[in-house]
């Protein structure tokens, strides 16, 4: 029976969990659409096993898939922050060297030129041609 405090009644203490199985039911949004694919893409019968999975990985533990694709995020986004100190120590290695001489202009083939007979049956077909 509950006791009474205050003039309130006071609900009475849960007893102990005896059932060691717990279920989680969640609510998927318009916004979870990512979820909802991902889940239904799941061959049934493993659906059980890759959400215990992604829910360890995201507890930081378990060692799944997605901790492991953090790790490489990690990894990567990592490798990006030192990129700048990196090159900067690269580049000052380098030695400059002032080239002898200025460098030769490219020569250009001359390009044929159409004859007066060419001109005048390209102009006749540009007048055909329908834009």
């Amino acid at each position: 029976m509950a006791k009474r405090r205050n003039g309130q009644a006071q609900r009475a203490q849960p007893e102990p969990r005896t059932d060691t199985r717990l279920s989680i039911p969640i609510k998927l949004g318009a916004e979870d659409a990512d979820i909802e694919r991902w889940y239904r893409a799941l061959p049934k019968g493993k659906r059980h096993e890759a959400v215990k999975a992604a829910i360890r990985a995201g507890m930081g533990g378990g060692g799944g898939e997605l901790r492991r694709i953090e790790d490489m995020t990690k990894t990567v986004y990592q490798a990006l922050s030192d990129m700048p100190a990196w090159f900067e120590e690269r580049l000052s290695r380098l030695t400059l060297v002032q080239g002898v001489g200025t460098p030769k202009a490219l020569e250009v083939e001359a390009t044929p030129r159409l004859a007066k007979p060419e001109i005048d049956e390209r102009a006749n077909r540009m007048k055909k041609a329908k834009w």
